[in-house]
């Protein structure tokens, strides 16, 4: 693994979360960090699953470029 992650493997706060794009969120519950296996876009007010079209009702804390396969929906 390289000392030095590029910045766009980093995660981000979600509240510098961009609307335009495909995401992968990452949630906190009970002191556990969890990635979403699914891409994410940010709406005003909430957050799309991409994979099956629907609104989530997630709090995701953290944010970064996803990078997986494309969601078909």
């Amino acid at each position: 693994m390289a000392l030095a992650a590029r910045i766009e493997d980093q995660w981000q706060p979600i509240s510098v979360a961009p609307f335009c794009c495909d995401l992968e969120l990452a949630v906190i519950n009970d002191g556990d960090a969890y990635v979403l296996a699914f891409p994410c876009r940010r709406l005003v007010g909430g957050w799309l699953n991409l994979a099956k079209a629907r609104c989530i009702q997630l709090q995701p804390t953290h944010w970064r470029k996803w990078i997986g396969p494309a969601a078909h929906g």
